[in-house]
């Protein structure tokens, strides 16, 4: 009778959880995906997984074999991704608008969208963590071959669930896009003298109002407090930059309905809350007023108190008046300033961000130029497409048949707002209140509506660039 051999069951075992995983990847390849990158994933997952059964097959070492173990475990995670990426889970037109800002913005990324449970809209390159997970799995020339023939990133884009198909909200991935350009503005300006100006002042500052714990510190307690204090604010003013920037940034591509959006989703929030470990959100008051001040600047407010109420369905022009007027008043109060100031390390970090983004924000409509919302759209194509949400049709284009014009599908995102925003129709000639299931008819219409404009595009782009 042949000895157990715990070498073999454990490389038994490996071979059985990788062909598992494997045919798991395989059941949803087939999935329809709104774009190749699910499919690139799942290649690149395959390939790491027959080599790491070859590697598994060759290899004696009961500590390898154990960490193959786990991580071939760990990949059940990307099955995850992968499996809600499909259309019946992710909205065709969510991704064709991320494609449509990103492959303008980054022509090297591609990016899978897909709904979690969490309530929170997040960005991700997964390559370079997938690269890290495998990098003590295969020698160097071997981690190399494996990765050398994807992509330069992957982006994992992730989304709550419950807000599936709500493509009003989805305006927040402006926020989320902003982020790389964010952590870009911040690598430049930490190599910048003004970065260590910045922290010496802030860092002096809080040292005046700690004087009295200070005082009593000497030797390594003194260094490692005062390193404590550098940290914390470098952690706070980070942190701070990249929210307000990535804020920013969703104001500039999707105009006015990254304000409603923020607005949605800030309603039941304490607007004046401190920023907190370990995200340190700055106040959300804050955010509201950075937004605006980025409308206002561009000309959105005023394009929207200018639109002719007589042109628009009724109850849609008054509705959003008091909205703006409600916004105006939340921004005016300075309650979060005062927060702000009951911590000197918060204080401090803030007044800093003050005096650099002005600097941040300009750098980001440079590097977002040719994607950026046109303040125009408001006026020339909203007021069509509210009529024809009004009439029950999708807001996808503008004119009269045969001279119509597709429209952009931030129109459509801002008159599904503004027409949700009124929360009233006309019903046998009065105006009555909208219905939930009137709110999900509009955010179905403008969903439609997106989905055509993008799909338009795309094939005049491929008649031009066929000569036709």
């Amino acid at each position: 009778m042949a000895a157990f051999s715990e070498i073999s069951y454990l490389k038994r075992r490996n071979q059985t959880l990788i062909l598992g995983l494997r045919k798991r990847f395989d059941e949803i390849y087939s999935s329809d995906f709104p774009t190749s990158t699910p499919s690139l994933i799942i290649d690149l997952i395959r390939d790491i997984l027959v080599e790491l059964s070859n590697q598994v097959e060759s290899s004696s070492d009961e500590d390898y074999l154990i960490l193959v173990s786990r991580l071939v475990q760990s990949f059940g995670g990307f099955l995850e991704f992968v499996d809600n990426a499909h259309t019946d889970q992710t909205p065709r037109a969510l991704v064709q608008i991320l494609e449509d800002i990103l492959g303008t913005i980054d022509p090297n990324s591609n990016l899978l969208a897909w709904p979690q449970a969490k309530y929170n809209y997040s960005i991700l390159d997964i390559l370079p963590v997938l690269k890290r997970m495998t990098e003590n799995a295969f020698n160097k020339s071997t981690h190399d071959q494996i990765f050398h023939k994807y992509p330069d990133a992957l982006k994992l884009i992730s989304f709550p669930r419950t807000e599936r198909d709500n493509i009003l909200l989805h305006s927040v991935f402006g926020h989320e896009i902003g982020h790389p350009i964010a952590d870009d503005f911040l690598a430049i300006y930490e190599l910048d003298p003004g970065f260590q100006r910045g922290l010496k002042t802030a860092s002096l500052n809080v040292e005046k109002d700690l004087q009295a714990k200070i005082s009593k510190l000497s030797g390594l307690s003194l260094v490692q407090f005062r390193k404590d204090i550098v940290d914390g604010l470098i952690k706070i003013f980070k942190r701070g930059m990249q929210e307000l920037i990535s804020d920013s940034v969703s104001a500039m591509i999707f105009g006015p309905s990254a304000m409603f959006a923020l607005y949605d989703i800030f309603i039941a929030d304490d607007l004046d809350a401190i920023p907190m470990a370990p995200e340190f959100y700055p106040p959300s008051r804050m955010r509201l007023r950075i937004v605006n001040e980025i409308l206002t600047g561009s000309g959105y407010i005023a394009a929207l108190k200018k639109l002719d109420k007589n042109q628009l369905p009724q109850g849609v022009y008054d509705s959003n008046t008091e909205l703006l007027k409600q916004l105006e008043a939340i921004i005016n109060v300075t309650d979060d300033k005062g927060e702000l100031n009951k911590s000197p390390f918060i204080r401090e970090a803030y007044n800093w961000i003050e005096a650099v983004l002005p600097e941040a924000i300009e750098f980001a409509k440079k590097e977002i130029e040719k994607v950026a919302c046109s303040v125009s759209l408001v006026k020339e194509e909203v007021p069509e497409l509210l009529t024809r949400l009004n009439l029950g049709l999708p807001p996808n284009e503008i004119g009269v048949f045969p001279e119509t014009q597709v429209a952009n599908w931030r129109s459509a995102i801002l008159a599904g707002w503004l027409y949700r925003n009124a929360a009233q129709k006309i019903v046998n000639g009065h105006l009555v209140d909208m219905s939930i299931k009137d709110i999900e008819t509009i955010h179905t219409l403008v969903l439609r509506a997106v989905e055509y404009i993008i799909l338009s595009n795309d094939y005049a782009e491929h008649l031009k660039n066929k000569g036709g």
